[in-house]
C-alpha cells in the first residue's frame, strides 16, 4: 500500500537522528501518525495527496505533518535513556563529553511542539470537525474553549 511518508522520507526530513533507531522503530509511529492525520483531512484528500506528483502542494504538506506528528510520538523514545538505576539525565561518555537529556517535563513540552506544528501543516486541508476538535476560539469572556 503507497505511503505518504516513508521511513526513508523521515529519515531525510529530519536529517541525521543521533540515536540508534532501527527502521522498525519509526515504521510503526509513521504509521500511528499518518491514520491520525488521515482521519483530520478524510479519505479523500489522504489518497489524493499519496497518489499526487512529488512537487504537489497538498502532499508536501501532509508529508510535512505526518512527518512531525511520528516525531510527536517518537520524542520520548529519543529522549529517554535508562539505565539499571533509572532514568539518565545526564552522561559522562568518551573522555570529557557529557551528554544531557531533556527532563520528561520538557520532553512532554517537545512533543506538543511537534504536534502543534503537525496541526498547523494539515490545517488548510482539515475536515470542518476535525477542526472543531483542535482549534481553540476565544468565548465572549475571552476564555479559551474548543469548539
Amino acid at each position: 500500500m503507497p505511503q505518504i511518508l516513508t521511513v526513508e522520507g523521515f529519515r531525510a526530513m529530519f536529517g541525521e537522528i543521533d540515536t540508534p533507531t532501527t527502521d522498525a522503530q519509526i515504521k510503526r509511529p509513521l504509521g500511528v501518525a499518518a491514520r491520525r492525520i488521515r482521519s483530520w483531512v478524510g479519505d479523500l484528500v489522504f489518497n489524493a495527496a499519496v497518489e499526487a506528483a512529488e512537487d504537489d502542494e497538498a502532499k508536501l504538506d501532509l508529508q510535512a505533518a505526518v512527518g512531525y506528528m511520528a516525531m510527536h510520538f517518537l520524542i520520548a523514545n529519543f529522549n529517554t535513556v535508562v539505565r539499571a538505576g533509572g532514568i539518565v539525565l545526564s552522561e559522562k561518555v568518551e573522555g570529557n563529553t557529557v551528554l544531557s537529556y531533556l527532563p520528561p517535563s520538557q520532553t512532554v513540552v517537545r512533543a506538543q511542539e511537534f504536534f502543534d506544528l503537525a496541526d498547523e501543516m494539515c490545517r488548510p486541508h482539515k475536515l470542518p470537525e476535525a477542526m472543531g476538535t483542535i482549534e481553540t476560539i476565544f468565548d465572549e469572556r475571552g476564555f479559551n474553549s474548543l469548539r
